[in-house]
């Protein structure tokens, strides 16, 4: 009866694309009546995509803390662009998280290749 949030890359990058999956995060949606796939991808205030200096500069990854992650985004305001995709309800898919896997991550990457993705 509760919402989980996932990041089903199992890590962060620099965002220049989407990870692999890993198929064991997804264990928790065995138990749930849908999976709400969601993109998440920072542009520049123009609604361009990032240059990949300004793109490293938001990324929070390896060993960077938190706030040097803070200090790099306050620098220079970006959005935050959020696409939810259709919910995915079907039992049988759920009940099998490797091919939950599979499909999660295709309509995902088709999603975030559809987002801006050259910086002026």
């Amino acid at each position: 009866g509760k919402s989980v949030i996932i990041f089903p890359e199992g890590t962060t990058s620099v965002g220049d694309g989407i990870l692999p999956f890993r198929s064991s995060l997804l264990q928790a949606a065995r138990a749930a009546h849908a999976v709400q796939p969601v993109v998440l991808r920072y542009l520049a205030q123009d609604g361009m995509a990032l240059s990949p200096k300004r793109q490293r500069e938001v990324a929070w990854v390896g060993e960077d803390t938190l706030a040097e992650g803070i200090k790099r985004v306050i620098r220079e305001p970006v959005q935050a662009r959020l696409r939810f995709l259709e919910p995915l309800c079907d039992p049988s898919l759920l009940a099998d998280r490797k091919q939950l896997c599979v499909t999660l991550q295709s309509a995902i990457a088709e999603a975030y290749a559809a987002l801006p993705s050259r910086s002026r």
